[in-house]
Order: C-alpha cells, then structure tokens, then sequence
C-alpha cells in the first residue's frame, strides 16, 4: 500500500512537469537564475529569503552563502539571483509562526536544497504548513529546468521512508546495511525512465543522489554498532565492512558531478566518521584528515571533503598549525574560502565584543570583563549536546574556579525568544542560576557575536586570555573536564 501511493504521487509529480513544460519561461540573461515562487497564503508582510552556493558551501553549512529577500509582486515572490558558476544549490526560508519553537534562528526551511543550473528560470507553486513539529509542504515546478527539480522532489518521495532496520545482528552478520536498498534500484529506475528530457549531468547528478542518499542513515547504526567492539572484533568488522561497501556503494562517476553533489558530500562526510570509530575505537579528527589527504580521489574532491570536516566537526587540539596545513594543501576556491575563514574567525586574534541582555534585561558589555581570562559558553534550549557539555564537563570546572575572580564563565543562550531562553537556564540542564547568564535577544542567531565568530552549532565554546585574544575556538580540548581545567590554568 505504501509502494503503491509512492507511485501514485510520482505520477502526479510528472504529469504536473509535462502540462507544466507547455507553459513560456521568462527568459533569463547569462550567469543569473530567476525563482518565483507561489506561497498558499502568503502576503506581502511575508518575508522569504534565498540562500544559494555550491555543493561543497551546503555541505560545510558554511554560514557566510549569498542570501537574497524576495520581492513580492501581484501574489509572487521574486527572485533573480546573479550566478557564476554553472551550477549549485538554493533554499527557501521564511519566519517562523510557532515563535515559541526552534532555537534562535527565527525562521523554517519552506524549500530545502534544489539544484540549479545557469539560466534555470523556475516556477514553485508551494503550499506550506507550519505545525509544532515542524513544515510539510507540497511543491509544483514550471518553466527552465523543471524536469530536474521535478524529478528531484520525486527520488525524495521514493526514498522517503527505508524499508529495513539497520539492527546490531543485520550489521554484525552482513557488515553493513543499507536502509534503502530495496529502494534505490525502483528510483534508479524511475530516473531512467525520464532520461531522455536530461542533460547528461543533470542524469549523473540525481543518479548520484539516488546512490548516495542519507548517509546519515546508512553510517550512524554503524558507527554506534562499532563503538561497542573489541580490538579484534574490530579487525574483523573492517575486513567484512570493506568488501560489502565497495560492491555496494563504489559507483563510477566523474568527479566533477560528485563535487556538485550535496548528497555525495554529505555522505561521505558520514563515511569517514563511522570509519574512523571502526579503526580508532573513537572518532579521531587526524585520522580523518589524513585519510582524506591520501585518498585516491581527485584533488577537488579531497578539498571539499576537508573544507566539511572543519566546518562540521570540532577541531583538534592544535588547530591553527592543521588549519595552515589544510590552507596550503586545497586549490579549490570554496574550500579555501571556507578554510580561511575559519582560520580568521578561531586564530589567536582579538576576541569580538558584544552587547548582550542579561536575565534583568540590562545591556551586558563585554568591555566589563577586560582583564579577565573568559570563557564563552554558547547553547540553545533543547540542544542535547549542550546539556551533556554542562553536565559532564562545564558545572564541575565552574564549581573548581568558582573564588577565583581572574576567571568568568558567561552562559550566552542564543534562543531567540526570552521566555524560552529563561526556561532553558530554569531546568538546571545548560547553566546554573549563579552563572553569568546572557542571551542575543530578538536577533538570536543572527546577532553579530554568532556570525562573527563562526558559531554555527551549539554547544561552542571559546576561551579567551586576560588580554582579550582567543585562546582556543571550539578545540576538543575545550569540551572535557580535566583538559579545560588544565587550559584556563595555563592562561589565567
């Protein structure tokens, strides 16, 4: 029953693509891309954006991409976005209704990651519905280019749902399982079907799609299933998850198409985390890096792959000689401005001040704390992540400098909404009452003291010298107990 209304909404996916293909497109000048959008109740005191970049940007959740707000003319939200590359990525966002959810961003995906290409004139006819939970939306394309975005949200709709469970006894006896197995060949078929109206990289790029989707899925049962084995049964397992992987997942394509492929990027950034717990026991940044380095990929490959690493994970403990390393080791453009961005934001350079509310909603400057050795603790209402740094690791080191006046511990929520921000320090999960508690007020995620210094997951942590320079920037380090006793004993 499920495989028969997969089938029926794929239909009326592309039977909606071919009355669509009848209708004229807007015709698009050279290196642009022109989006109209229309939203199901929406009006002009809406307000949508547009974030768009390559694949390797959406990969890394580089917090920096072009962002455009549409215009709204005669019920249609306009975009018409200058580009130069051939192809990449675009999302769609609008302000979030149900305020009192979600962290301090303040706004909802509507339109996740579509794939462009030079000169696509498109237009989405979305009907959107915001519930507590999250957005559920239904989208039809028209115009340049939308047998690729049509197709596109179809492989979705096939893939939606994995047909089997990846359990410990299915991985220990096959050495790794595929959630979408029984899925992808019905895709692969599907795409094959409608070949013939695609480009050959639009083929190859929603081929790749298809063969590498939701890494998450496929790597995440793995890596906890490893994490539990012995060094021998680890040894096994390598052996046993080697063979099946290359007959399953080693496809031939050119690396040009893997470079622009989201889903690629993002699976292999899984890939290498759940190997690298198979190998160490652990996850081991190095490992990863040099693995990535030494790989048989092509070098824009390697480079995109490392650009995600330190975008996505914490950085190792000495992380500005590795980050001057991997600076000097990619050429490709969106890795090197992703690298060097880090690299400005995480060097040893002069902390970004901050005007922040505290509890009584008086204006907290950072000036106030000069001379002092600072630690910054950045978190949001809900983030679990942020609970188990307090818990494990940040109350114990506050209770051990807790008569020392050289060193402060600020609490910063970045939870848009004061209420919920309150909440948060009244469960005891993520501070304590007798901390320094301060948060970004209505800007939330989007308040300087976040974009400036590259805060783009929670929890993060920064520790600051008495002269007001960072000493170490979301370094692993930051985030164990003994390790950050050590570090603010060394500089206080």
């Amino acid at each position: 029953m499920q495989m028969k209304a997969r089938k029926n909404y794929i239909f009326l996916l592309v039977a909606v693509w071919l009355s669509a293909t009848l209708l004229s497109a807007e015709a698009v000048p050279k290196n642009q891309i022109k989006v109209l959008i229309k939203l199901a109740g929406a009006t002009a005191k809406d307000e949508l954006k547009l974030k768009v970049g390559s694949a390797t940007l959406f990969a890394a959740e580089y917090p920096y991409r072009q962002e455009y707000k549409a215009t709204f003319d005669s019920g249609l939200f306009r975009f018409e976005i200058p580009v130069t590359s051939a192809s990449g990525y675009f999302s769609v966002s609008k302000a979030r209704t149900f305020t009192d959810t979600g962290a301090g961003a303040g706004t909802a995906m509507i339109i996740s990651q579509q794939i462009w290409r030079n000169g696509d004139s498109i237009f989405i006819n979305a009907s959107v519905r915001e519930t507590y939970a999250g957005i559920n939306g239904h989208y039809t394309f028209q115009g340049l280019g939308a047998l690729r975005y049509t197709l596109n949200a179809s492989i979705d709709s096939i893939l939606f749902l994995p047909t089997q469970e990846s359990s410990s006894d299915l991985i220990a006896k096959h050495g790794i399982v595929d959630p979408y197995e029984v899925l992808r060949p019905i895709a692969r078929a599907f795409l094959d079907n409608h070949k013939g109206g695609l480009s050959q990289q639009d083929w190859e790029i929603l081929r790749i799609k298809i063969d590498f989707f939701n890494g998450n899925s496929v790597f995440v049962p793995l890596k906890n299933y490893w994490q539990g084995l012995s060094v021998t049964e680890r040894s096994n397992a390598i052996k046993k998850y080697q063979s099946v992987y290359k007959e399953r997942f080693n496809k031939q394509y050119t690396a040009s198409g893997l470079l622009q492929s989201l889903d690629y990027l993002k699976f292999i950034r899984y890939r290498y985390a759940a190997e690298s717990i198979l190998v160490n026991g652990r996850f081991d940044f190095m490992w990863i890096y040099n693995s990535i380095k030494s790989s048989d990929q092509a070098q824009s490959l390697k480079d995109a792959c490392i650009a995600v690493l330190f975008s996505r994970y914490r950085l190792p403990v000495d992380a500005n000689t590795t980050l001057d390393d991997a600076i000097s080791f990619v050429s490709e453009n969106d890795a090197s401005v992703i690298l060097r961005r880090i690299k400005e934001a995480t060097g040893k350079k002069l902390f970004t001040g901050f005007e922040l509310f505290d509890i009584n909603n008086n204006v907290v400057s950072y000036a106030d704390f000069k001379g002092k050795t600072v630690l910054l603790d950045f978190w949001t209402n809900g983030c679990g992540g942020c609970k188990l740094f307090y818990e494990t690791a940040l109350k114990y080191v506050e209770e051990k400098f807790a008569h020392d006046s050289s060193v402060v511990f600020l609490s910063i929520g970045a939870d848009r909404w004061r209420k919920r921000w309150i909440d948060g320090i009244g469960t005891g999960f993520y501070t304590s009452n007798d901390a320094i508690n301060l948060y970004t007020g209505p800007k939330g995620e989007a308040h300087p003291v976040i974009s400036d210094n590259f805060i783009k997951s929670f929890p993060t942590v920064i520790l600051v010298n008495k002269d007001g320079y960072i000493f170490k920037h979301n370094t692993q380090d930051l985030y164990h107990k003994d390790s950050l006793i050590v570090l603010i004993e060394k500089i206080k």
